[in-house]
């Protein structure tokens, strides 16, 4: 767990925003949630959600001075959290529904991992992390079992979203400490890059639907992703 993020001169605390974070980590769960379609599935992730709630409980004490209860409490939440890929091999009936949302259940936790912060100067790597970990299961999800289009799209912006509050969070965070009242340009922030994702989801489907040219779903994840690239090169 990372010190506890109060600058020397100013006294602000240099945390991730609160807004932000709940928001990065709920759009990577939504992005999962998507995905895992069986009862299995569903049980893994209500357990890898279980765990992020200890995590942050934990993350919490520990940053208001509790150390020992706090870093103990965290360390019982990363666990019950990496228990989710436990539960969906031993649970899942086939291969591939193992496969496919395993890898995603670490998404979630990473993410978390990056705003409550764990280990505050590897908090974007976090974030990045589990945005990738939540990709790669998108991937899977439809090389493995051939997942819808809608689905798998729509985990793509929810990934988007994750990735992008999860970096907001962070630099309000170092910008203007936790504590300021940043909640309306981080709502406001976030709630326009999930139009813009559902946007690009709309348009994705809408131009397979008219089928004129006969585009692959390779083609249309080429130009979802271009969409996406757009977006990032605006967030920066």
């Amino acid at each position: 767990m990372s010190g506890d993020g109060i600058s020397g001169v100013d006294g602000i605390t240099r945390h991730p925003t609160r807004v932000s974070s709940l928001v990065a980590v709920c759009a990577a769960v939504l992005a999962i949630a998507l995905l895992g379609t069986t009862s299995a599935q569903r049980l893994a992730l209500g357990v890898d959600v279980a765990g992020i709630a200890v995590l942050a409980l934990g993350g919490a004490a520990w940053h208001r001075g509790h150390r020992v209860v706090g870093g103990l409490v965290a360390l019982a939440g990363v666990g019950l959290s990496l228990a989710s890929v436990g539960v969906v091999v031993v649970r899942a009936e086939t291969v591939s529904q193992r496969v496919e949302i395993a890898p995603g259940l670490l998404g979630p936790l990473l993410v978390a991992c990056g705003v409550v912060p764990v280990w505050k100067r590897f908090s974007r790597t976090f974030v990045s992390l589990g945005a990738a970990f939540v990709v790669l299961t998108i991937c899977l999800s439809g090389l493995v079992r051939g997942a819808e289009m809608l689905p798998l799209l729509g985990a793509f912006a929810a990934t988007v979203v994750a990735w992008d509050a999860g970096e907001q969070a962070i630099n309000l965070g170092e910008q203007l400490g936790n504590e300021a009242r940043t909640w309306p340009v981080e709502v406001g922030h976030s709630g326009a890059t999930a139009v813009y994702g559902c946007v690009a989801v709309a348009a994705a489907v809408g131009f397979h639907d008219l089928d004129v040219t006969g585009v692959p779903l390779v083609g249309l994840f080429a130009l979802f992703g271009a969409a996406v690239l757009l977006l990032v090169g605006l967030y920066n």
